[in-house]
């Protein structure tokens, strides 16, 4: 057998030798992990479904903050310490869904004395508390931290020792800030949705809108157009943070728009704030108490085009 036959069968049986090892190691870890962490998924809903349409209430808490979410009539509103807010619905309803949709959890250990170590204890996890329409309270549960690829989180409930890990779709609810939860649209989208054929007029700085290109003719098309494209912009713009309203009483606005319509009279009133703008809105039947704060940016937009 020459010396290039013998060196191709060394070289064919190292290679396979290589891949059998590899296999073995794969084999072994994999098994090896699978028994350390004696998990075993079960598909179920931490919250039950029937309950979707009936939540009027989630109360979020960390440590000694909270934040209340309610359903009043159809529309989601936020409260904090200071604040009374419309909420993000859309979040809100989200939330809601993925606490209702069959999952696989996991079942990690019954022992209570674990809390902390997976951070479920009181003052270390997130509290999400769902409440129906006549106050009983359908699920109250603790969110711990997140296994070592951030895919599994930690959960458990109020009602007994077990600690649980399912998929980590929850990471973008679990924060106490007001701002995660308000609706920082300048029109509101629960309450505050104008359409263009409903606006009877629009005016900013008690000075109708015209179309800048041709204000001789102020009932054209042209017009019109501007018109509508301003009203749009009002829709998409959106503000950083929420403040007290409170601190802006005494101050004369730097800038107002009025939008009517056949329903209602909406009216902005634009204040300097630091380097950025607040905005209050006026004839507020629901008694929230926030200025939407607008950057720089933002509020020039919203001037009239020279």
């Amino acid at each position: 057998m020459t010396n290039y036959k013998i060196n191709r069968q060394k070289n064919t049986f190292f290679a396979l030798l290589a891949i059998c090892f590899v296999l073995c190691l794969t084999f072994f870890f994999g098994n090896s992990k699978n028994k350390a962490q004696g998990l075993i998924g079960k598909e179920s809903a931490i919250l039950n479904p029937k309950y979707k349409s009936e939540i009027c209430e989630i109360r979020l808490k960390l440590d000694r903050e909270e934040l209340r979410l309610t359903k009043q009539n159809g529309i989601w509103f936020g409260q904090s310490t200071d604040l009374f807010f419309e909420a993000d619905a859309q979040k809100i309803e989200r939330l809601i869904e993925e606490l209702c949709s069959k999952r696989t959890i996991y079942q990690v250990s019954a022992n209570g004395a674990l809390f902390e170590d997976y951070e479920l204890d009181e003052k270390n996890g997130f509290n999400i508390k769902a409440l129906l329409n006549d106050q009983t309270i359908a699920a109250d549960l603790y969110f711990g931290k997140s296994n070592f690829n951030g895919s599994l989180i930690s959960l458990r409930s109020s009602k007994n020792n077990n600690i649980l890990q399912t998929s980590d779709n929850f990471y973008t609810f679990l924060y106490i800030q007001t701002n995660n939860w308000a609706d920082l649209q300048l029109v509101k989208t629960q309450t505050g949705h104008f359409y263009n054929e409903e606006v009877l007029q629009c005016t900013i700085n008690n000075q109708p809108f015209q179309n800048t290109g041709d204000k001789n003719s102020p009932n054209t098309a042209a017009t019109q157009n501007a018109l509508n494209d301003y009203l749009d912009l009002l829709k998409t713009a959106k503000g950083s943070s929420l403040v007290s309203k409170q601190q802006f009483e005494n101050q004369i606005p730097c800038m107002q728009i009025k939008i009517e319509t056949l329903h209602k009279i909406y009216q902005f009133n634009i204040f300097t704030f630091g380097d950025d703008f607040a905005i209050v809105s006026n004839g507020n039947s629901f008694g929230t108490n926030c200025a939407l704060v607008i950057s720089a940016w933002t509020y020039k937009r919203l001037q009239p085009q020279k």
